[in-house]
């Protein structure tokens, strides 16, 4: 049972890609919790603790989305372990009890305010689990579904920054401070989340939605590049009231990347175009979640 598990997280859940990307994200907002005011000093025992909250999130995510996509998915992707019965649902139920409870005792080890947002963050899953009971609805609206789903992303962000910083007692310009950095937080990964289903028509499954079937290259080209614009302008503002400039310059560059590579697939519209986009997207999103996170880090 212990290999098809291994075996399941290599293709579903891939270890090192999930670890980067909960860790960055977490790093990010835990220190930017530190350049509010009257915020708790950085305590390594509660960051690991906390990361360790973020990370059995993502996996209970995961298994969620397995349950609320399995019927399309055994049409889609019929050589998952999964669609071919070779690990069932059942099995990563037997995973998921277990990683809900580590999450909350945890949670509650790490005091009332992480735990309340632990719970905010149980709620928002678990809506998405029911797909907030208009599943027909949603599903025909491929925007919509996209930011109801990403909406998740700024509840997530409140459990490191409430380790630190009670958000219930924070002045009206920390609420602001933290609602700019919640948005370009969500810009960034419904950026990454665009970029990964920018298909050529070769790569099209008409059993599996992308955004460039729905909305056609073009459409998505802008609206990918509107919201990666976003992201960088939210988090120069943020990085330049700080007087980061070289900061500033990385978000810019890694932009510029991005930009470079949507380009690039609108030019080209090829499978490695496709693919192009999605690394690049993957580059513009961990790379400015750490190039934020370490002069946030140092103050």
């Amino acid at each position: 049972m212990l290999k098809k598990y291994l075996k399941y997280s290599v293709e579903r859940f891939p270890l090192p890609g999930v670890i980067l990307y909960a860790g960055s994200l977490y790093w990010m907002s835990y220190s930017f919790a530190g350049t509010l005011h009257d915020s708790s000093s950085w305590s390594i025992l509660d960051f690991f603790t906390g990361f360790i909250v973020y990370f059995l999130v993502f996996l209970h995510l995961r298994i969620f989305d397995e349950h609320k996509d399995f019927k399309k998915d055994c049409i889609a992707y019929p050589k998952r372990m999964l669609s071919r019965g070779e690990i069932t649902l059942k099995d990563l139920r037997k995973i998921l009890y277990p990683v809900l409870a580590v999450e909350c005792v945890l949670s509650m080890m790490l005091g009332i305010r992480a735990f309340t947002a632990w719970l905010m963050i149980m709620v928002w899953t678990l809506l998405m689990l029911k797909e907030f009971f208009v599943k027909e609805f949603l599903n025909k609206r491929i925007g919509l579904y996209l930011i109801s789903h990403q909406l998740l992303v700024p509840i997530m962000i409140i459990f490191p920054i409430m380790q630190r910083r009670n958000l219930f007692q924070a002045s009206k310009s920390e609420l602001v401070l933290f609602s700019i950095f919640a948005l370009g937080t969500m810009c960034l990964t419904m950026t990454y989340e665009i970029a990964r289903k920018t298909w050529s028509s070769e790569m099209e499954n008409e059993n599996a939605d992308s955004y460039t079937r729905e909305w056609g290259i073009g459409r998505t080209y802008v609206s990918s590049i509107i919201v990666a614009a976003i992201a960088c302008v939210v988090f120069n503002y943020l990085l330049y009231d700080m007087k980061e400039i070289a900061s500033v310059l990385a978000t810019g560059a890694l932009f510029m990347i991005y930009l470079v590579a949507e380009t690039f697939f609108l030019i080209k519209k090829n499978a490695r175009a496709s693919k192009i986009v999605e690394y690049a997207g993957i580059l513009y999103m961990l790379g400015t979640f750490i190039t934020v996170a370490i002069p946030c880090t140092i103050k």
